[in-house]
């Protein structure tokens, strides 16, 4: 019997530290879209979970939409490279995010985080880091520079 007590805290105690890490859900993928975490690649499907340090790559004519734990909801556009790097909510209308696009583009529609405390919700690209300026942002990476942005600063 305490066995089994041990195994089941040993279990629930797992499962609260992984619901922690979660930052987000894919609430759509059509196409060629992975998941990179701790270096194991994986295809990415609705209903699977992002969390702080996986990487979303998305292909050729391919998509995916991650709707965020604090509201936020992010598109993905072809042949993308998103890093979550940072993600937290520290209350009802309070925490940070920063997110990697290293490669193609990205809207966003922002949630609580950027809707009450833009400075504290960044995205970083090769050339800079933005903040929200704007409740629907948008942005796209050609080669060595930024081609189209609107809603960040």
């Amino acid at each position: 019997m305490p066995r089994i007590m041990l195994t089941l805290l040993a279990f629930l105690l797992w499962a609260e530290v992984s619901a922690q890490e979660n930052m987000g859900m894919i609430m759509a993928s059509r196409g060629d879209v992975r998941l990179v975490r701790a270096g194991n690649e994986v295809p990415l499907r609705q209903g699977d979970f992002v969390a702080v340090g996986d990487q979303v790559v998305s292909g050729v004519r391919s998509f995916s939409v991650i709707q965020l734990f604090d509201g936020a909801k992010l598109s993905l556009r072809p042949e993308s490279t998103l890093d979550i790097t940072e993600f937290a909510l520290e209350g009802a209308d309070d925490g940070y995010a920063l997110l990697e696009l290293t490669r193609g583009g990205m809207k966003l529609v922002a949630g609580n985080i950027a809707t009450s405390n833009p400075e504290r919700f960044r995205i970083k690209t090769p050339l800079s880091i933005l903040t929200v300026t704007e409740p629907e942002a948008s942005l796209s990476l050609c080669e060595e520079r930024i081609c189209e942005q609107s809603g960040l600063e």
